[in-house]
């Protein structure tokens, strides 16, 4: 059905009134009507002279209007800024008389639909605020009846300053008179003095902030306020040390009332600063009394009927650092706000602390278990620390506990003290963002940190020891020394952004997942010991000096690697350094610009069991896989991958695999089988190049096509054992090479080699010893030497004169076959030769 276009509402200032809420439609027009009541009496608006509407748009965006008053009710008409969003409206109104006094009604709430055809209950349709409203006018009902219920009106309770003989007050009204705070019980005409009497009591001396700054000397730890003194124990004294806010019964201790002693004594010209409160706190009750909080006459508000329920209400609906004096300003040291935010919902036995939009001046907060830290996003909330940051303290810490399980920070930016040089950090920053220490063992659980950004830290977050499903995900770190730093196991890293960071993750990594997580621009992606962790779907783009570092047991799939020296102006990156054992490196796509190797073999101990396959490779500088470090590898597998050739490299070739004779440790028992290779640029080196001894390779059904000039294609400097079969090396029209497909050097016991294309193994042909001569050359074609022994010749029709025919003078292109006389005819021979590497 259509939706009404006018709601008259009934507000009363002291009393339970409708909930009911009004619905209008998204642009459409609006307007409101109200009737204003004082405990249910018709409220005198003759004495108003403007009436201010505040509200608050879904979006944040509050909208101030003027309202009218027409025939004793207040009339507002909604404007188009009002009616843009949809959603629910905060809705406040605020009367301004004529002595300027203000007084302002609860927020009430207005829906906004873009749907005007569907039917809107608005009688059940209460926001938990609204039913809390509704329960703390329950509570204010009950304590009326009883006559004992404390009540504190708005601006009526606020100070007016000195009194004014010339101006009247209303009942509510505090004034100071010769140095003594009155309140006005009974509304006061203009020149009535305050005096305990009818119109007036006297309620305390007006409340007053004091402070005191001590210059510190060698180790002091005690310090005397000698100019007024504070109440221990009320929370209502700040401490700083040396600019660094201090958290009582920690950072010091509230010896007595003029006596503060810290943790531990400072150095000398260390500035120590307190600020404190003198005075008493009034509230007023429903029978115009006055009782001190700690006075003659106290008022305990648990015991009103129903406490609890509004006690338990504001714990589930969380709370706020604003609740508790935090600024966020960008100016103001916050810090104690969010302790004290802190302190509070754990004392409830954990909750929610917001962060609401603002930037915050931060450092040293203490976390605990269960505290969930809830910023309004990271461009909303951001958190820095104080301008005199101090060395070395983290913005959040957390507590001296043994087990860290459930909490969590989500929404915000922490933002440090560094700052950024051609897309690195200046290594200035000295403040961690999250930092939960060195501490010993702890257990971080189910701990989440989510949709943050760091940025400008020394190490944006820290975990340490035995981290255990801990959920990092959706967050950015740039510009940091370091991104994170974990120490052991478990946590769980998805779509997160490691950017511009020296170091983007750091540590000791065990057992870790990440999935879809990017390392770019940093100068290294992951550093540190990295083991039984998976990598899926990944991104390590243009690092400086090293993408990916990996130790024994880790798996890389789905993953996408290119080089950083393009960007950088470098030489010599790497994309994936292996220092241990069986690393499985699959269907990843490696793109050049790394004058290093894209995977770097650089163990100290054996490496075996490495599996480097299925992966899409174009070198257009550097090589694929080098071999430094004095680790032996075996069993090491490079099968089923695309890759293109287009680089030089550092003028030894874009080889696939290297193995310098200058690296210590062997090489052995290697498979190279179904590549298909493709050389597009001409090259100076082998394509394969094994200059290292050892045994047992298997070259099995490789492709090479060279559409340039390609120098070699596989050289072994030992073969001993190999199987080298079924590779097949093809030239396009522009390509070619100039040497052997397939070199062989040293050692080649054992070794089968055959039915390579392109690489010559077996041949035959006829050759005639012409009459008057007793020799001839055969040119056999083969790649490889043969021995005599490889050789068979058969005389075809006779040897005339001759009667016996030898082998000798075999080459590497060349063989020849003599007889003992003059045979007189022209003496055919047939020849054919088998590889001695055939079988």
């Amino acid at each position: 059905m259509a939706l009404k276009n006018e709601y008259y509402l009934i507000l009363d200032f002291k009393r339970a009134t409708s909930t009911q809420v009004p619905v209008f439609v998204q642009n459409d027009s609006a307007k409101l009507v109200f009737s204003i009541y004082d405990e249910g009496k018709p409220y005198d608006l003759t004495n108003i002279n403007t009436v201010h509407v505040l509200l608050t748009r879904p979006d944040g965006l509050v909208v101030s209007g003027l309202a009218s008053v027409l025939d004793g009710k207040i009339v507002y008409n909604f404007g188009s800024t009002e009616m843009q969003i949809t959603g629910d409206l905060s809705v406040t109104l605020q009367f301004h008389d004529s002595d300027g006094d203000r007084i302002s009604t609860r927020p009430f709430k207005v829906k906004i639909l873009i749907d005007s055809e569907k039917d809107v209950d608005t009688s059940k349709d209460m926001t938990l605020i609204q039913q809390l409203f509704v329960e703390v006018d329950q509570v204010k009902n009950d304590a009326i009846s009883a006559g004992d219920y404390a009540r504190e009106q708005g601006d009526n309770l606020g100070h007016k300053g000195e009194y004014n003989p010339t101006k009247a007050y209303k009942s509510g009204n505090v004034v100071t008179y010769g140095g003594i705070n009155y309140i006005c019980i009974l509304n006061a005409a203009a020149g009535i003095t305050p005096l305990n009497g009818t119109y007036w009591t006297t309620i305390s001396p007006q409340a007053t902030m004091n402070k005191r700054t001590w210059t510190a000397t060698e180790g002091q730890k005690v310090f005397t306020i000698t100019n007024g003194n504070y109440v221990v124990g009320e929370s209502n004294i700040e401490v700083w040390v040396g600019g660094v806010p201090q958290v009582s019964g920690q950072g010091y201790v509230e010896t007595n009332s003029t006596t503060i002693t810290l943790s531990e004594g400072v150095p000398a010209g260390t500035v120590v600063f307190a600020k404190w409160y003198e005075g008493t706190i009034s509230i007023t009750k429903k029978h115009n009394s006055v009782h001190e909080i700690g006075g003659q006459d106290e008022l305990d508000v648990t015991k009103l009927k129903n406490y609890n329920i509004l006690k338990d209400h504001v714990t589930d609906i969380a709370i706020n650092v604003r609740s508790f004096g935090a600024r966020g300003d960008g100016i103001a040291n916050d810090t104690i706000a969010f302790q004290a935010a802190h302190d509070f919902i754990l004392s409830k036995g954990g909750g929610v602390v917001l962060i609401p939009p603002g930037t915050y001046r931060v450092q040293g907060v203490v976390f605990d278990p269960c505290v969930y830290w809830q910023g309004a996003g990271a461009g909303a909330t951001v958190i820095k620390p104080p301008t005199n940051a101090v060395n070395g303290l983290a913005i959040f810490q957390i507590s001296q506990v043994a087990t860290v399980e459930f909490g969590g920070f989500k929404g915000m930016s922490i933002i440090g003290n560094g700052g950024s040089l051609n897309y690195q950090p200046d290594g200035k920053a000295t403040v961690n963002g999250i930092d939960f220490g060195a501490i010993g063992e702890n257990w971080v659980q189910q701990f989440f940190i989510q949709d943050c950004y760091f940025a400008y830290l020394n190490i944006a977050v820290r975990l340490n020891n035995h981290v255990r499903y801990v959920p990092v995900h959706g967050n950015r770190f740039w510009y940091n020394n370091v991104g994170m730093w974990v120490q052991n196991e478990h946590p769980n890293f998805g779509v997160n952004d490691f950017r511009y960071n020296d170091i983007g993750l750091d540590g000791t990594l065990l057992d870790v997942d990440f999935h879809g997580t990017k390392f770019n621009y940093n100068r290294i992606g992951i550093n540190g010991t990295v083991e039984r962790c998976g990598f899926n779907g990944c991104m390590f783009w243009q690092n400086k000096q090293l993408g990916l570092t990996l130790q024994t047991q880790n798996r890389v799939v789905g993953c996408l690697f290119r080089g950083g020296d393009s960007f950088f102006g470098t030489t010599g990156a790497s994309l994936i350094k292996i220092n241990g054992r069986q690393a499985i490196i699959q269907s990843n796509q490696f793109y050049g610009e790394h004058s290093g190797a894209a995977i770097l073999m650089n163990g100290t101990s054996l490496q075996n069991g490495h599996l480097i396959d299925n992966n899409v490779v174009l070198l257009d500088k550097g090589h694929f896989i080098d071999k430094t470090g004095n680790g032996d590898i075996q069993a090491f597998k490079l099968t089923n991958n695309h890759i293109t050739v287009k680089s030089i490299g550092d003028n030894l070739g874009g080889m696939i695999v290297r193995v310098p004779s200058t690296a210590t440790g062997g090489w052995q028992h290697a498979r190279y089988s179904n590549n298909d290779i493709r050389v597009e640029t001409a090259q100076n080196h082998p394509l394969l190049d094994i200059q290292k001894v050892g045994s047992g390779h298997t070259t099995t059904d490789n492709t090479v096509l060279a559409q340039a000039v390609a120098t070699k294609g596989f050289y072994f400097a030992d073969s001993t054992g190999a199987i080298i079969t079924g590779n097949r090396f093809r030239t396009s029209s522009t390509g070619s090479f100039i040497g052997k497909t397939i070199e062989l050097a040293g050692f080649t016991t054992n070794a089968i080699i055959k039915d390579n294309h392109g690489f010559k193994t077996e041949s035959d042909g006829i050759g005639t010893i012409l009459n008057g001569t007793t020799f001839i050359d055969i040119a056999h074609g083969l790649d490889v030497t043969p021995a005599a022994r490889n050789i068979s010749v058969v005389s075809i029709d006779g040897m005339g004169a001759a009667y016996k025919f030898w082998i000798n003078n075999v080459t590497s292109t060349s063989f020849r076959i003599n007889v003992n006389a003059d045979p007189n005819i022209n003496a055919q021979f047939a020849w054919h030769i088998v590889s001695p590497f055939g079988s």
